[in-house]
């Protein structure tokens, strides 16, 4: 958000918001132990709408930069790409 003008103190309180956010996840009825979630936003987030308004509009304005020809989305936090294919014989898995 920096990157696009927001001011320190909104994107600290944002933060504040989301940080130490926890789950649980049912199995069999089953609750889990509570774990840690590092990314996105909680379920019903007032904010939600308004978080994704802003990053969408970033990613438009990237998309239609001069000096980029699109939007690269290829991204994942564990480093590695999702492909629903099998890999190829030349291709290690990932």
């Amino acid at each position: 958000m920096s990157k696009f003008g927001y001011p320190d103190r909104f994107i600290q309180m944002v933060s504040q918001f989301h940080d130490g956010m926890q789950v649980q996840v049912l199995g069999d009825g089953e609750p889990s132990a509570p774990f840690h979630v590092f990314n996105g936003v909680k379920q019903g987030c007032v904010l939600a709408p308004t978080l994704f308004s802003m990053v969408f509009s970033a990613m438009l304005a990237d998309a239609f930069n001069a000096d980029t020809p699109g939007i690269d989305i290829r991204y994942r936090t564990y480093g590695k790409l999702y492909s629903p294919l099998p890999p190829r014989k030349d291709q290690g898995p990932y």
